[in-house]
């Protein structure tokens, strides 16, 4: 399973946070290409690590900078209540840091659209969680992640 250690010197202010690489789906891509179409190239994100979400988010502008189009929408429940968002499908690689080994790859995975720019481009929920060991040192401020 690859590790990786985070060192933070804002981990109590900002939370947990990796780099993660996002893009279309293969299935997606090669379509496209298949049409013709360039489609958009990588784009990797600082994504916050949220045990309290269920579902891994991204903000609307990672959708405008792949074009997504929703696929459906899902209710969400937060702490302003339950909003209707919506589905797309993404590409993620979490980056495993400098001393990590090379990380999984969902594709495709399920993301849903955030409403708003909630400071980060990308949260990861417990949707890729469960695929992981995360442990919190926060004396050290360092999360180690195991997935």
């Amino acid at each position: 399973m690859p590790s990786s250690v985070f060192d933070y010197d804002d981990l109590v202010e900002r939370g947990p946070r990796i780099p993660v690489l996002l893009s279309w789906p293969d299935e997606m891509v090669q379509a496209e290409l298949a049409d013709g179409y360039t489609p958009p190239r990588t784009l990797t994100v600082e994504a916050l690590i949220d045990t309290g979400s269920s579902i891994t988010a991204i903000s609307p502008d990672v959708a405008d900078h792949f074009a997504l189009n929703p696929l459906g929408m899902t209710a969400l429940v937060g702490v302003h209540g339950t909003r209707d968002r919506p589905v797309y499908q993404l590409r993620l690689i979490p980056s495993m840091g400098r001393n990590g080994s090379p990380a999984p790859v969902f594709d495709p995975w399920w993301v849903v659209g955030m409403e708003a720019d909630l400071g980060y481009r990308c949260i990861l929920g417990r949707d890729i969680l469960a695929h992981a060991t995360l442990t919190y040192m926060g004396r050290e401020n360092r999360v180690r992640l195991d997935l």
